[in-house]
């Protein structure tokens, strides 16, 4: 699978800005998408996530938000089993799309969940508020999620603000693997989804901020995709919320549906 990054941080960061960045982040966690940016802090907190893991309590404070606290624990490296799990094999881009997003994918729930990586990938990677902007604006159905509430653009701005980084974000650089997928169906995860105009795939990454902290973690995304004006797009209507960020290949990943995501890239 296809890795991007951006620039890379001119100087260490001291233990202070560390811990201070995962305090600013801490609002996250009250997102739709708060596994992204609240785990993508947690790369920043090193001792203070590993001693919580230790603990085996959650580092994140109390929230009363419509989604629940990240499990950090379950969102961090750790044992993999060798029970089996399926295959999500992605559809490749045939196109650049609006905003420098890879398209061109075909009307099926794979080219949804494609579709869906490429713009998660997109908009975190690049993490830039102006550009996440742009991004929200042109592929968001009319009636669905506001440009300044998509929970990806506040994640990028909570990790921005966080991180006393300009809007534009010139020296974060974050690492975004997609490794897992699945489908929202009902209240659980599949691997499969019935055909039509409108699915809900998900997508659990591994983040890593190489000049940052060592160490990766897991961050997970649903959102609900519909097919409009030849390809898939953020539907209209409430934001789906988000799943538990889980390691990807542990026991409580292959329990909960997700599978292996393969490409040809």
């Amino acid at each position: 699978m296809r890795r991007r990054a951006g620039q890379g941080l001119s100087a260490p960061w001291s233990r202070r800005r560390l811990r201070l960045f995962v305090l600013m982040g801490a609002s996250a966690a009250v997102m739709a998408v708060a596994t992204v940016g609240w785990t993508v802090v947690q790369v920043l907190a090193g001792d203070g996530v590993r001693e919580s893991r230790d603990r085996g309590v959650d580092s994140a404070p109390s929230t009363t938000g419509p989604s629940a606290q990240p499990d950090l624990a379950a969102a961090m490296p750790g044992r993999l089993t060798t029970e089996g799990t399926g295959r999500i094999r992605l559809p490749a881009a045939t196109a650049m799309g609006a905003g420098d997003v890879p398209t061109g994918f075909p009307r099926t729930p794979e080219g949804a969940l494609a579709q869906l990586v490429e713009l998660d990938q997109t908009v975190l990677t690049g993490m830039s508020l102006p550009r996440a902007q742009l991004v929200a604006e042109q592929w968001i159905a009319p009636g669905g999620p506001a440009t300044d509430e998509w929970s990806v653009v506040r994640a990028v701005g909570e990790i921005l603000t966080g991180s006393g980084q300009p809007a534009q974000g010139t020296e974060l650089r974050v690492v975004v693997e997609p490794v897992m997928g699945a489908f929202r169906v009902g209240h659980g995860l599949s691997d499969r989804a019935d055909a039509g105009d409108t699915v809900t795939p998900c997508v659990d990454f591994v983040i890593a901020l190489p000049d940052v902290a060592p160490g990766q973690i897991a961050a997970a995304d649903c959102q609900r995709m519909t097919w409009m004006g030849g390809r898939w797009v953020i539907a209209p209507g409430a934001e789906e919320p988000a799943p538990e960020s889980l390691w990807p290949g542990s026991s409580a990943s292959v329990e909960a549906g997700w599978q292996w995501l393969v490409g040809t890239r």
